[in-house]
């Protein structure tokens, strides 16, 4: 299982494979980008592993948490 933290703040991200014993790192502007990085990583130095992946598409589905969109037909 590949074990990659990710670590954001309001301008950077950071992410660190605890897999290899925390030898990879990679740095992200985005969370986007950092799970793509975290994808990348994972399909080269840990074939078979899919973890980085569903996490991946865990995120993109997870509903974003906050003020809820106006309707097109509310003004």
């Amino acid at each position: 299982m590949a074990n990659i933290k990710i670590d954001a703040s309001d301008s950077l991200v950071v992410l660190v494979c605890e897999s290899c014993a925390g030898t990879w790192r990679a740095c992200a502007w985005s969370r986007d980008e950092a799970h793509d990085r975290a994808v990348a990583h994972e399909q080269r130095c840990h074939p078979g592993e899919n973890d980085a992946y569903r996490k991946r598409w865990a995120h993109l589905n997870t509903p974003k948490v906050g003020r809820p969109r106006r309707s097109a037909t509310r003004r």
